[in-house]
């Protein structure tokens, strides 16, 4: 529940159970009155009763019709460790429609309760249906291949798919709704993510894979705000994310007490991506920091550096064609866009200089680098190879 409410409605753990909590204990719904409109929300429970089962059916039966109806009921595996006390996660009537109840309910409560009810009924129905197309055509020596799916039948995916919104139709957007809901909040911080920028990114987690968030030092069992890797990299390139990097005036826990601090002090970090005006980001922070701060507290706002990230200006298809050539002799692979740098603010100093110039960003941190660390270095085999790479491209254009 918390996983799903962070992907869909970017609700905290904490949010998701408060509200959770709310539906649960009851809601006021006109002529029933208070309702408990959940089961209990505090377990990792798969298990059913017969009746809530039988009811779904009936009621994906009448809305959907038989084509939706699995031979006999899903039953799903019990995790283990799961807490079989209670029952899963569900509403506590499938009869009750979300836009039913829509009219009763809080905006967020009305979200979270769709999702479970949406979830719930998913559960019970039968699985959709896709056809895969895989094409080779061999040229040569050179073997290329094209791959689409079609769905033949939605099936449960009619009302839920995991991971992914869904329309008003039942069927899953093309793109997370992460961009909207950021651009809503601060609307200054954010950049629209086009389908050039989000093909590239495509690219970069074809060619990485796992790695673009395995890498990453992160905690075991750590899973991105953001799922998908291509989602991953965008957030991490195209998306603003604020750290908090540095605290005043919080006791030592050894010199911890119960005591009225006099003040608090947070050093913020707001990494925007290109194409933002870092001036009007930093305006856009100031005014929500102090517009409107909780129990009337005294907030004071003192801005440090601010700088623009820098993107590189469209690449002409004869330099395109260089690098991919110097790169398939060079590395047996065509040139990947990579977005790495991007927040460097030297090279958007050289971008304001040279307008008109055309821009190749690359470098030489090769397999084991480890950059801004005590043991920076450099991998010679990777840097030759880089060296080559370029070298033969302007040589290429110059031809």
């Amino acid at each position: 529940l918390q996983q799903e409410a962070s992907r869909k409605l970017r609700f905290t753990a904490k949010k998701t159970m408060m509200l959770a909590q709310r539906l649960y204990e009851g809601i006021d719904i006109g002529k029933e009155g208070p309702v408990g409109l959940i089961t209990y929300m505090r377990t990792d429970s798969t298990r059913v009763s017969n009746e809530a089962q039988a009811e779904a059916v009936d009621f994906i039966r009448d809305r959907f019709g038989n084509n939706y109806l699995p031979a006999k009921p899903n039953v799903y595996k019990t995790p283990k460790g799961a807490q079989e006390a209670h029952e899963a996660i569900r509403p506590t009537s499938a009869q009750r429609d979300p836009e039913a109840l829509k009219q009763f309910l809080e905006n967020d409560l009305y979200k979270l309760y769709k999702l479970i009810w949406n979830r719930f009924l998913a559960s019970q129905m039968t699985k959709g249906l896709d056809e895969a197309t895989k094409v080779n055509i061999q040229a040569g020596e050179y073997l290329f291949r094209a791959t689409g799916t079609v769905e033949k039948f939605d099936g449960f995916r009619r009302v839920y798919v995991e991971g992914t919104d869904t329309n008003e139709s039942g069927q899953a957007n093309p793109t997370p709704q992460a961009d909207d809901e950021e651009a809503k909040r601060l609307p200054e911080l954010s950049v629209n993510i086009g389908d050039e920028l989000r093909s590239e990114a495509q690219g970069i987690a074809d060619v990485l894979g796992e790695a673009v968030w395995t890498d990453l030092p992160v905690l075991d069992g750590l899973e991105p705000q953001t799922p998908g890797l291509c989602e991953v990299v965008l957030s991490g390139n195209w998306r603003p994310s604020l750290s908090v990097t540095g605290v005043d005036g919080m006791p030592s826990i050894a010199n911890a007490g119960n005591v009225l601090r006099s003040h608090t002090d947070f050093k913020l970090s707001m990494r925007i991506p290109p194409g933002v005006e870092s001036v009007d980001a930093q305006a856009a922070m100031e005014n929500v920091l102090l517009a409107d701060p909780p129990h009337s507290a005294d907030v004071t706002f003192e801005a440090d550096a601010a700088a623009n990230g820098f993107s590189a200006p469209a690449m002409a298809e004869s330099m395109h064609a260089a690098l991919d050539e110097a790169s398939l002799a060079t590395f047996g692979n065509p040139m990947q866009v990579f977005f790495e740098g991007g927040t460097i603010p030297f090279l958007a100093m050289m971008q304001e200089s040279y307008p008109e110039a055309a821009f190749l960003v690359t470098g030489s941190l090769g397999p084991g680098g480890n950059a801004h660390g005590p043991d920076e270095k450099l991998h010679i085999p990777a840097t030759k190879a880089v060296t080559t790479c370029v070298v033969a491209a302007l040589a290429s254009m110059v031809e």
